[in-house]
């Protein structure tokens, strides 16, 4: 299993093992030793696996999953495939400023960060926004592109960077667990829970 690089995720995956923000024992790492439940789930045509954050209840919209904890929701999402004129699949750069127009209010918001990360072999563009002048209301973004679509991880309102900080290792800890199931690999255990 091909491992994250250590640093500032690192040490956010840490902080969420430490919250408690996975779930029961269920997987299993490289080593043999037992890991966090997955969840199996779709987004459209995709299914995918992730460990659900203790404590977040889980809704299923069809195109969409979303995580809440009071005020505080993640979603992912399915966002299709664009064609160019080649009728080939957009590369995920090339989707990802018409996504941020859908998604954030771009007249009004800027990108305060982007960087790129690979998990499992999967690359992720992961973009925090901000207001424009006041450099507050933050969200953050993480796109990738599977099968042709754009699926899009995101924290789904505004927020305060209070909260906006304390919601950073949940959702690193969600996009960190997620891995897409094209080869049937999760199976069902019980309602929406699945192991690897």
């Amino acid at each position: 299993m091909k491992r994250a690089p250590l640093g500032r995720y690192a040490a956010l995956g840490l902080i969420v093992a430490l919250c408690g923000c996975g779930g029961p024992a269920g997987d299993a790492d490289a080593a043999g030793e037992a890991g966090p439940e997955r969840m199996r789930l779709t987004a459209g045509d995709h299914v995918f696996g992730v460990v659900a954050p203790e404590g977040w209840s889980h809704r299923d919209h069809g195109d969409a999953q979303l995580f809440q904890r009071g005020r505080h929701v993640l979603a992912f999402e399915d966002l299709g495939v664009e064609l160019d004129r080649l009728e080939r699949p957009l590369p995920l750069d090339a989707r990802i400023p018409a996504a941020l127009a859908e998604l954030d209010d771009a007249a009004h918001r800027d990108e305060a960060s982007r960087v790129d990360r690979r998990i499992e072999g999967q690359r992720f563009v992961v973009v925090d926004t901000w207001d424009r002048l006041t450099h507050l209301s933050r969200r953050r973004f993480a796109f990738t592109l599977h099968e042709g679509s754009l699926l899009v991880l995101y924290t789904k309102y505004h927020l305060d960077r209070e909260t906006y900080d304390a919601q950073l290792a949940t959702f690193d800890g969600l996009l960190e667990s997620l891995r897409f199931d094209s080869a049937g690999e999760f199976r069902q255990v019980g309602r929406g829970s699945t192991v690897q």
